[in-house]
């Protein structure tokens, strides 16, 4: 009977095996997501840590993989193989084909004893760098919880969302004292640059309020969540989330639902030192 960390393993085989046979189509982290039968919002989590890398690395390493074997195997100049491999220029090709395989394409192709590589991936279970021995957590049914919120993209780090809602807030009298603050994270910034992570921060509203534009009413998913009672500063609630989606989740009988994962602040920063700062994260998961 197969264990958790082995079902996802093959479900992330099944992804490695598409880009291999896709590698030159636009690949998707929501086509992807299909492929893997998980939940959009977490799977790429789970890919890195069962495959030690991001799938855009992933992409590289095939695409010169593939170059390798160009090399060997036919007559293309330089610039067909590295256009095929997604660089325009050759010189970029070259730095990043020795890089991953300690030669220069010239030499790697005129050297008898250097061979194409056709391997795709070896998956196995890489280490969290992450002391989690505090981080508890609990399974439990959650009620939807009506937020006043503002949609924010660019980085996860930083108060610039949650300076927003407060002048909003404030604004329009929504009382701050007792309220919970949440922010829900829609992407991995492993997978998305920086300036493209979308996210939500709310404050939650009582059912006889409603708040007026920038603000609307968000109505968080009502289920079943893990909650993992994090401790500590908030620049390294990233850690955390590694190793709950890392190592947590493959190893458990879990899967998680196709919504966000949210934190909730349950004190904050400006009466609170760093490591003492509470924060539950929560999973959603299925069934």
């Amino acid at each position: 009977m197969q264990n958790g960390f082995e079902t996802y393993q093959q479900r992330m085989q099944r992804v490695v095996n598409h880009i291999n046979s896709h590698l030159d189509d636009d690949l998707s982290l929501d086509d992807l997501a299909e492929v893997a039968c998980l939940s959009r919002f977490h799977w790429h989590r789970v890919y890195r840590g069962i495959t030690g890398e991001t799938i855009h690395s992933t992409v590289r390493r095939l695409k010169l993989n593939r170059a390798s074997q160009a090399l060997k195997h036919s007559d293309n100049d330089l610039a067909a193989i590295a256009m095929q491999a997604g660089y325009s220029r050759v010189e970029s090709f070259a730095r990043a084909f020795k890089l991953q395989f300690g030669h220069t394409p010239a030499v790697f192709r005129a050297s008898p004893d250097f061979y194409s590589q056709t391997s795709i991936l070896k998956l196995e279970s890489f280490a969290m760098s992450i002391q989690t021995e505090n981080l508890t957590y609990e399974i439990k049914d959650m009620p939807s919880i009506r937020l006043a919120a503002i949609h924010h993209t660019g980085s996860y780090n930083g108060s610039t969302a949650f300076n927003k809602l407060f002048k909003q807030a404030v604004g329009q009298n929504i009382p701050m004292q007792g309220h919970q603050m949440i922010g829900l994270y829609l992407d991995d910034p492993s997978a998305v640059a920086a300036e493209s992570l979308r996210s939500i921060a709310g404050i939650k509203i009582d059912a006889d309020f409603t708040p007026t534009a920038p603000l609307e009413v968000f109505n968080t998913y009502a289920g079943r969540y893990a909650v993992f009672h994090y401790k500590g500063p908030y620049d390294r609630l990233g850690k955390a989330y590694d190793w709950i989606f890392c190592g947590w989740m493959p190893d458990s009988a879990e899967e998680p639902a196709d919504h966000p994962s949210m934190d909730v602040y349950l004190n904050t920063p400006d009466t609170t030192a760093a490591e003492d700062l509470r924060t539950d994260i929560c999973i959603p998961l299925k069934g």
